[in-house]
């Protein structure tokens, strides 16, 4: 028999302890899943990355100060839209080297769009404030 049903409120405490496990439990999970990358990114995203991007922008020697490797994928906004605005532009990959496909570039900006900046294709608006 525990000692909880000797002490008076032990029941409360124990509710509280569990909320709390199971609290911890749904956010690490969750970080754990935020740290994975999501399938749309394993198939838009990542062959185009490593095609075409990783060569140069990866590690100490990173080009430009694009670094993919530290990248926490969705989390850096400003490498996103820094890696949009060049691909978008023709300016990256650069003139005499290979190239992703429109199709690949399409893929690649969903992506961006979708889960870095969260906005959604049926309200591309929903971000701005509306004042």
């Amino acid at each position: 028999m525990s000692g909880c049903s000797v002490t008076p409120g032990c029941g409360r405490w124990a509710a509280a302890r569990l909320l709390a496990a199971v609290c911890a439990l749904a956010v690490s999970c969750r970080g754990a899943s935020a740290a994975e990358p999501d399938e749309a990114f394993r198939k838009h995203v990542e062959p185009v990355l490593e095609e075409f991007c990783i060569r140069c922008h990866s590690g100490p020697e990173a080009k430009g100060k694009v670094d993919y490797d530290r990248a926490g994928r969705a989390g850096d906004h400003e490498l996103w839209q820094k890696s949009l605005r060049m691909l978008r532009a023709g300016m990256m990959p650069p003139k005499g080297k290979p190239r992703p496909t429109a199709e690949e570039v399409a893929g690649v900006t969903e992506w961006v769009k979708g889960t870095v900046f969260k906005i959604d294709p049926a309200n591309p608006d929903s971000r701005r404030s509306r004042s």
